[in-house]
């Protein structure tokens, strides 16, 4: 959409990323101008219809005229939607609940440009990477994504349930929802709950498949996948992908069989990783770490798929199981264990380490950066920390709930999710877990409910009871005793990573890629770097003048976290696979 008006010029720029997009454009006689970019399931608590797909954009006209901005309060879905009044000069960019689809902006004093792609307003006239913001860079390499900064000075995204209104040359944001737990009771709500979550994870697989002839399945045999295909007919193609046939392969080819489905494998090269790693690092534009693009290039080999939605369930189980809660790090001699913390009392200094010491919170990634501005950021991780506990009065009720906003938001105002920050721009189209609705019952869920994994567990069984008894690929038992023993995720992983591989790898040629005996779909990332091409591939890229041209990443202190992963002194997967992700993308970028 473009828009020229005396010397302000308007344009917009979409993903394109291949998928299953919808977007439309709208005009109605007073000027006013509505762009949609993903898609809409309900509109006032109603399901929309086939029909009401051909006047989405016109509804949502009416609504805008009706309640201004802050109309997407009553809309729920995967959307960026943009609202140009020309009558009144105005520009109302409006995100989604979890801001799912980025939706960014550049503005000077007599022109403004949007945009879902950064390197799209080098079409529209700017230069969005001339100045990186080291704050927003330093948040990156420590929490995996960004919060309260943006990586480039000047081109600032529109947050989470948020509508930037822009007139005159001033941008106002209006907050349109906010996370707030709403629970009042205790264990006693598991059957309660567990109905209601499992008639919502119906409802929002079928309001994802509107406009769609059917859904294919990215099925890895776990609860989350188990649960969407619960909700989906017989006869659905489900997908797995994977290096090679192994037990937890068999176990999503049992579930898909279970279920009466065709299962087929996406069989990966074992340098799938460093193969994808420019495309993964493109379309995140370099702030996503480039681990998690599992489907990047298997989507094409997926066989029917022309008209269907693609949906998975990555990360559903884990909003509802607080898996991602901070653990309080236990050192034993030189070993660490660490331990879930479900106590309902600590001082704010204590919740100040818990934070700190959160699963994929990595202090000395601030190290990566140079010298110059080291100093500059070095308190930001802390600073942000105390920030965050001094603005959680009004949404928590309890220290404990402190922890969960810190999972489910960031540290700033601007709240959302993180799977959903760092995860959706390598899937498909659709995903069941963004749907409105399951977010709220996980924030109506008490957490002694939700932390034991009886609630996820018990609305898997009311979907599917043949699927809870197929064998856990990790525990080798029924998946509805997991939460007996709640070791179906940590521990296992443990195991994997620290006793059974090193023992197997011992027999095998030290040329073996490590990743090649890893069960289950998900590469071992703790040994994708060691003994492999991708700790060569970043050598080489540290040695590049190119990379390294804004001055602000020290060769010798991330080479100093690649050593001490291959000497097996500590797991750096993440702070180095951020930084690889930023070098990769910073290095193609014009």
């Amino acid at each position: 959409m473009e828009s020229v008006e005396g010397d302000r010029f308007f344009g917009v720029a979409v993903s394109p990323c291949g998928e299953a997009i919808k977007r439309h454009v709208y005009k109605d006689d007073g000027g006013l101008f509505v762009l949609l970019y993903g898609y809409i399931t309900q509109i006032e608590g109603k399901d929309l219809s086939l029909s009401d797909l051909d006047r989405l954009t016109q509804q949502l006209a009416v609504l805008y005229r009706r309640e201004g901005p802050g109309f997407a309060a009553a809309l729920n879905g995967s959307f960026s939607i943009v609202v140009y009044d020309q009558a009144e000069g105005t520009l109302a960019l409006i995100s989604d609940r979890l801001s799912s689809r980025p939706l960014r902006y550049m503005m000077t004093e007599r022109r403004v440009a949007f945009s879902s792609r950064i390197e799209a307003f080098r079409h529209l006239g700017f230069d969005p990477t001339r100045k990186l913001n080291p704050e927003g860079l330093a948040e990156f390499f420590v929490f995996g994504r960004l919060l309260n900064s943006r990586m480039w000075d000047e081109v600032t995204e529109v947050p989470p349930a948020t509508s930037c209104v822009i007139h005159g040359g001033r941008a106002t944001m209006q907050e349109y929802w906010k996370i707030k737990f709403r629970y009042k009771r205790g264990r006693e709500d598991t059957k309660e709950r567990a109905a209601e979550l499992a008639e919502a994870l119906r409802q929002a697989t079928e309001r994802n498949l509107l406009g769609f002839d059917g859904a294919s399945l990215m099925l890895s045999g776990g609860a989350d996948s188990r649960a969407l295909l619960a909700c989906l007919p017989e006869g659905t193609a489900c997908y797995t992908s994977c290096d090679r046939i192994n037990y937890e392969t068999r176990i999503a080819r049992k579930v898909a069989r279970t279920k009466g489905c065709p299962h087929f494998l996406l069989q990966r090269s074992p340098f799938h990783y460093l193969d994808i790693l420019p495309t993964a690092a493109r379309i995140t534009e370099g702030n996503k770490e480039f681990h998690h693009a599992h489907f990047v290039n298997l989507i094409h080999y997926m066989e029917d798929t022309e008209g269907r939605a693609v949906l998975h369930g990555l990360g559903l189980d884990f909003i509802l199981r607080g898996h991602y809660l901070p653990t309080k790090i236990i050192r034993l001699g030189r070993r660490k264990a660490s331990a879930k913390i479900l106590h309902k009392s600590s001082s704010k200094s204590e919740m100040e380490e818990l934070l700190l010491n959160m699963e994929g919170v990595r202090l000395d990634a601030i190290e990566m950066l140079s010298g110059r501005l080291k100093g500059d950021v070095v308190d930001i991780p802390r600073s942000l920390v105390r920030r965050f506990l001094d603005r959680v009065e009004d949404s928590v009720v309890e220290p404990l709930d402190a922890l969960e906003l810190f999972v489910f938001g960031n540290l700033s105002a601007w709240l959302t999710f993180p799977l959903a920050d760092c995860l959706r721009h390598y899937l498909p189209e659709r995903w069941v877990a963004m749907d409105n609705a399951l977010v709220d019952i996980a924030l109506s869920t008490s957490p002694e409910t939700r932390f034991d994994s009886r609630l996820f567990l018990k609305a898997l069984k009311a979907l599917g009871r043949r699927l809870c008894l197929i064998s856990n690929s990790y525990t080798f038992l029924p998946l509805c005793l997991g939460s007996l023993f709640n070791v179906t995720h940590r521990v296992p992983g443990i195991i994997y990573d620290h006793i059974f591989t090193p023992l197997a790898l011992r027999t095998f040629h030290p040329q073996t890629p490590r990743w090649v005996l890893t069960p289950g779909p998900w590469p071992s990332q703790g040994y994708f770097w060691r003994e492999g091409p991708i700790s060569g591939f970043l050598k080489e890229l540290l040695g590049e003048g190119s990379a390294m041209r804004d001055g602000v990443i020290d060769p010798a202190a991330v080479m100093s976290l690649l050593e001490a992963h291959l000497r097996g002194q500590r797991n750096n997967v993440l702070p180095l696979s951020r930084a690889i992700t930023f070098l990769v993308w910073r290095k193609g970028c014009p």
